[in-house]
C-alpha cells in the first residue's frame, strides 16, 4: 500500500477444512529503491464462505512506519535483498496505518498473479 491504496494483490493457496491453517509461501513484491520508505504491506487473513458473508480473522502490517516486529522485519527484509526472510505473526484484530505525504511511490508487479479475498497469514 502507499498513501492509504492498495498497489498490488497477492493469493495464497487455500487451506480447506482446518481451523489452524499454515502458510508457508512467499510473497514477492519489486519496490524501487526510492519508494522503500513510502510503502507498506498489510496482510489480511480472511476466511471465505460460501453461505453468508467473508469473515476477517486479522491482518499484520510491514513497513518502515510500522512499529514493533512489522518495522524490524521490514528492515530485515532489506538487508537481504531478493532473499527469502521468513517470519512468524500474531494476526491483529486491527492495524494502524501510516499516512504519507511523499507522492513517489508505486510497485511493479514480478510476476502476474490472481486477485482473490484469501491472503497469507503468516510470513
Amino acid at each position: 500500500m502507499c498513501q492509504g491504496r492498495r498497489i498490488k494483490k497477492r493469493k495464497t493457496s487455500v487451506q480447506r477444512n482446518t481451523l489452524n491453517p499454515v502458510f508457508n509461501e512467499a510473497l514477492v513484491f519489486d519496490v524501487p529503491q526510492e519508494s522503500v520508505e513510502d510503502v507498506y504491506l498489510v496482510v489480511k487473513l480472511v476466511d471465505y464462505d460460501r453461505i453468508g458473508s467473508d469473515e476477517l480473522m486479522g491482518c499484520v502490517a510491514l513497513g518502515p512506519k510500522m512499529n514493533g516486529q512489522g518495522r524490524e522485519h521490514w528492515y530485515e527484509m532489506l538487508e537481504s535483498p531478493r532473499k527469502p526472510v521468513a517470519q512468524w505473526y500474531s494476526l491483529m484484530e486491527h492495524v494502524t496505518l501510516p499516512s504519507s505525504n511523499n507522492g513517489k511511490c508505486c510497485l511493479r508487479q514480478r510476476q502476474s498473479t490472481e486477485e482473490s479475498k484469501n491472503s497469507d497469514g503468516a510470513l
